[in-house]
């Protein structure tokens, strides 16, 4: 939009030039004048700032088609399909300069399409050239990782397809995966590999809790998204860029699903929410905390007489685990090294969340971090913490690893 004081400015300047000129008969220049200078100085600085805006936006046009025929020739002639959380299915296609949009539950768009200058919103128009918008969507691609989510949170993965003509048979095709994930939600799975590795897969919505504890016994847990094509189980990490795919084959009264990874076959027999919570919690990872390096230190009355003395409070804590909960359920674990406490938590879908920092304990009070907890132990195998706003958390002692703790807090949660 033009600038109306830079208009009125070119005018005015203009205005006495044209007196200027007739004044004098029209035969020469008219003398500068300090009025006249001053104006013609205004239409040059006005022209001047009008032309260089003018570049700025030509040259902002520039990147924005540039980038425009970047992607356009980056995923023409593809063919897009995902779902969302609700198992809602869509399907995405481009042709030369066409798109084609489309879902499960009767919607429909096609025409052409244009990209914000950010590339992160497509507009769709019934006409070529882009004045009648008849639909859009939030939408981000990474070339590098052919990556492509649209409306925030659904990943679409790209199909054999190639042409806005297959879209419809290509959506078709969604509706085994739908129904296959939507047998998938809230389920558990157990699997080994070859070599023998323990694998578990808890399933919710789009997201999945993966746990791994290999022979050596070292555990792996994490959430990542998944999403699911009539031939793929694709996870992803919180990016939503894809971190694994597995082939999928399932048995019709759903017993075993068996997943291609990386060429191998692994078989994974559906198993129950106690089980499954069970290897999930034994592989929580607690920090810097050695596997093997925890174990509980409180052996005998003698020991706990020690610590309600206040006689070397942090050796009468070193090396202990303690699993408990608050009065509403909410599991924790506490887990003591030196001067180091770990503090953890498992949220409703048993991904282990946690934090380490420094602790003191006197006589009456336990510091975690910020955190003030009158303390008592009734007896050896208990822990009681009480907080400044009056909630009271009850541990019992938990004997062996870091890993054992973990499974103690599994056991809590899944306890009726």
């Amino acid at each position: 939009m033009k600038n109306l004081k830079k208009i009125a400015a070119v005018l005015a300047a203009m205005t006495l030039s044209l007196t200027a000129f007739t004044a004098c008969g029209g035969d020469a220049p008219a003398e500068s004048t300090p009025a006249t200078e001053a104006a013609t100085e205004a239409a040059t600085e006005a022209t001047t700032v009008a032309e260089t805006e003018a570049d700025t936006e030509e040259e902002v046009d520039d990147e924005a088609a540039a980038l425009a025929a970047e992607l356009l020739a980056a995923v023409s002639d593809t063919v897009w399909v995902g779902m969302d959380a609700d198992f809602n299915c869509y399907v995405l296609a481009f042709g030369e300069d066409e798109v084609y949009f489309a879902d499960d539950m009767g919607g429909e768009v096609q025409g052409y399409w244009d990209i914000t200058a950010d590339a992160s919103h497509i507009f769709i128009y019934s006409d070529a050239e882009l004045t009648d918008e008849i639909g859009g969507f939030d939408w981000e691609y990474n070339e590098d990782s052919d990556t492509m989510v649209i409306m925030d949170t659904v990943v679409m993965a790209q199909t054999d397809a190639n042409s806005i003509d297959a879209a419809v048979e290509e959506l078709e095709k969604m509706s085994l995966a739908k129904t296959v994930g939507e047998a998938l939600n809230e389920t558990y799975w157990f699997g080994t590999d070859s070599a023998d590795n323990g694998l578990v897969m808890a399933m919710f919505d789009n997201a999945m809790v993966w746990a791994s504890i290999d022979n050596e016994g070292n555990p792996v847990v994490e959430s990542l998204y998944w999403g699911i094509d009539y031939d793929t189980i694709t996870l992803y990490n919180a990016d939503y860029a894809p971190v694994l795919e597995m082939g999928w084959d399932i048995a019709e009264d759903l017993s075993v699903l068996q997943l291609e990874i990386d060429g191998e076959v692994v078989e994974m027999t559906q198993t129950t929410e106690d089980d499954a919570a069970e290897f999930i919690g034994a592989a929580v990872v607690l920090g810097d905390i050695e596997s093997g390096d925890a174990t509980v230190a409180v052996d005998d009355d003698e020991d706990a007489e020690g610590a309600e003395d206040g006689e070397d409070l942090s050796a009468y804590f070193d090396g202990t685990l303690w699993a408990g909960a608050d009065e509403e359920g909410t599991i924790a674990g506490l887990a003591f090294d030196g001067n180091t406490a770990c503090v953890f938590a498992l949220t409703e879908d048993m991904e282990p969340v946690g934090d380490e920092g420094e602790y003191t304990v006197d006589e009456d009070y336990m510091y975690l971090g910020e955190d003030t907890y009158a303390w008592e132990t009734p007896d050896e195998e208990t822990l009681v913490l009480t907080g400044d706003d009056g909630t009271v958390l009850t541990f019992a002692a938990v004997e062996g690893t870091a890993e054992d703790l973990g499974a103690a807090m599994a056991a809590l949660a899944t306890a009726e």
